[in-house]
């Protein structure tokens, strides 16, 4: 899992997640706390609702064998 701290809420309306090395569900947050999940198509990136996030979490779908997650660009617009 990686999670990610923007360091403060800032509007949201797309995510786009490239080389990454796992099926992943895409979530966001504000508070930490409560997670909202985000739409992915494919690993590349999803249109989400316009919203407001500080936190991005990124979690692999299955168990890939205590591998870690790596990625090469994740961008929040």
């Amino acid at each position: 899992m990686l999670t990610v701290d923007l360091d403060a809420a800032r509007p949201a309306s797309l995510l786009v997640v490239r080389g990454i090395t796992a099926d992943v569900v895409a979530e966001l947050s504000v508070d930490g706390e409560s997670w909202a999940g985000v739409g992915m198509d494919g690993i590349v990136g999803s249109f989400i609702p316009a919203t407001s996030a500080r936190y991005i979490r990124l979690r692999s779908k299955t168990d890939n064998g205590g591998l870690s997650l790596s990625l090469t660009e994740l961008l929040l617009w």
